[in-house]
């Protein structure tokens, strides 16, 4: 099923839904149960640091609902994020400019430090480490535009630059039909072939390998994989208890 999923069709066949709400209803499908999906809203941590707006949000089932009403949601309980453009260009993709709505550039701005997570009966500095590394999975869809090879190498000159980096970059980055360039944070790109490129980043054409499905089973894989956390560690709420969150 997966194979014949185009998105951009289905869309074009459903009048009156915008592509926001088609992507979000698309995902609550997927992970009812798993994940909540909530449309629009700023990641927090317990400093009181924001993201800036992010088009849709993936929560755990056990996150608390007055979080949620405000339109904030707790680092702590985010397994993923995505921006949404209609079409995709260089310039809203690595733009910093505000008035470009640089997708790279909302997603940096998701605040991971401070992270406020009670173990279990795991290591805490391991359990941090690993956080900050995959989460939140954080992907950027677009329905049309461009997405080039020369991007990847830009992504990863950023990471050669400051490897710091990496754990703020996106995962995922998908056009439609087109192609898609996707993140290794260990830097090993292993190919179909079985070949290994010391790379963060790696773009890969649709049509040349017939692989339209691709994005939507990595997407469902990451976030799912995500979505298993929440059954062994949790948010440390308390510090959140005593901020004014307004």
């Amino acid at each position: 099923m997966l194979r014949r999923i185009s998105l951009a069709e289905e869309f074009e066949d459903t009048t009156g839904v915008s592509p926001w709400s088609f992507i979000k209803d698309f995902l609550r499908d997927s992970f009812a149960g798993n994940l909540r999906v909530f449309r629009g809203g700023q990641v927090i941590n317990a400093n009181n640091k924001k993201s800036e707006q992010i088009d849709i949000v993936l929560c755990s089932q056990n996150s608390i609902k007055i979080f949620s009403e405000k339109g904030f949601y707790p680092i702590e309980t985010v397994f993923g994020v995505v921006n949404i453009k209609k079409e995709l260009t260089h310039t809203n993709l690595f733009s910093n400019k505000k008035k470009d709505c640089g997708a790279i550039k909302n997603l940096k701005s998701i605040p991971k430090d401070n992270i406020r997570l009670n173990p279990g009966l795991l290591n805490q500095r391991v359990v941090n480490e690993n956080f900050k590394k995959r989460f939140p999975c954080k992907i950027i869809f677009a329905y049309e535009g461009k997405i080039l090879p020369t991007w990847e190498d830009e992504l990863n000159k950023i990471v050669k630059e400051e490897p710091g980096e990496i754990d703020y970059l996106p995962d995922i980055i998908v056009v439609n039909k087109q192609g898609m360039i996707k993140k290794s944070s260990d830097g090993k790109v292993v190919l179909s072939n079985g070949k290994t490129l010391e790379k963060h980043f790696h773009f890969s054409e649709f049509e040349k390998n017939e692989m339209y499905h691709m994005p939507f089973l990595l997407i469902l894989s990451e976030l799912y994989k995500n979505a298993n956390w929440q059954y062994y560690i949790g948010p440390k709420y308390e510090d959140y208890f005593n901020k004014d969150l307004s």
